[in-house]
């Protein structure tokens, strides 16, 4: 018996044969029956039977036919080719197609008596991982992606992690003062998420529970899924990113101006809106008293009055 004990969904092919292992014992062959175990027992799929010294094939499941491509078909006459042979290509696997299966042989023996043989196989259909969903975060935040420091927050992420064997979904992590993203260390941070099986794929979500770093302006995530034994970052498998950053609150800053005194008055770095002049003169301890200017300056509230005095 030939069978394709495991082939990757729709990237190999698969090989289906049943062929006579010890010619001599045989004295003819008059059926090859290829059959598939169901839930009602096995089912045949295709049979080459001996018709009047012709080779006559008859295919019991039209979407077997559809998809095989043959290789040999008789039973007639006795050789050491002598069998049922035929692929399927890939683009036309189906998961279904996995399962066990049953070659039968019928005929007579070298001394002419009446003979059979059943031969039992396995096909493996493995799958790999095809999609993943955008991360999700809970709670929202107010500021896009902005996070005050120390606010629990989870993470969630829903993916295919394939078949034979099913896979897991992986959280890395990578913060800003490192180069690349690494595993994250806590498992008890966390859950797996329960598989669901979809047809030929299987789908988990996966929640982590993360508490924003007051230590980092910014921590990204990446959640894998694929092969565990690929470093975080391998493009061989599909991955969801999200960048979480802590949110800091703005400095406030102010600018003072600063007055010479002397017989002309510079203000740097500030624009003057209006200037009114007070003439007063007053006589004080032998001290003049010029004028007295009042400035209003752009962006300030606050009025400022300036006495330049000249001895």
């Amino acid at each position: 018996m030939i069978l394709s004990q495991t082939a990757h969904f729709q990237q190999d092919k698969l090989k289906f044969g049943c062929i006579l292992s010890n010619v001599p014992m045989w004295g003819g062959v008059t059926h090859i029956i290829l059959s598939k175990n169901t839930s009602t027992g096995f089912q045949d799929i295709v049979s080459v039977n001996l018709n009047f010294l012709k080779n006559q094939t008859i295919w019991k499941q039209s979407k077997w036919h559809n998809r095989a491509t043959v290789i040999k078909e008789y039973v007639n006459p006795l050789t050491t080719s002598t069998g049922l042979e035929f692929d399927i290509h890939a683009d036309n696997v189906l998961c279904s197609d996995e399962g066990t299966y049953r070659c039968t042989v019928i005929g007579t023996s070298a001394f002419n008596q009446p003979k059979e043989i059943d031969r039992i196989g396995t096909v493996q259909i493995k799958v790999e991982p095809t999609t993943i969903d955008q991360i999700q975060v809970s709670p929202k935040p107010e500021i896009e992606e902005l996070y005050k420091p120390n606010t629990l927050i989870e993470l969630s992420c829903t993916g295919t992690v394939g078949s034979n064997p099913a896979g897991e979904l992986r959280w890395c992590y990578r913060r800003d003062d490192m180069f690349y993203s690494i595993g994250w260390p806590n498992a008890d941070d966390y859950d797996r998420g329960m598989l669901i099986p979809q047809v030929c794929q299987n789908i988990r979500t996966s929640i982590l529970r993360y508490n924003v770093s007051s230590d980092y302006k910014y921590t990204e995530f990446r959640c894998e899924s694929g092969d565990s034994f690929l470093p975080c970052g391998s493009s061989r498998t599909i991955a969801s990113n999200i960048t979480i950053y802590k949110y800091s609150v703005p400095i406030q800053s102010t600018t003072s101006t600063s007055i010479e005194t002397t017989d002309s008055v510079s203000l740097q770095s500030t624009s003057l809106t209006t200037a009114e002049t007070v003439d007063e003169s007053v006589q004080s301890d032998g001290v003049k008293m010029w004028n007295m200017f009042c400035f209003q300056v752009s962006n300030v509230t606050t009025v400022h009055f300036f006495n330049v005095c000249k001895n």
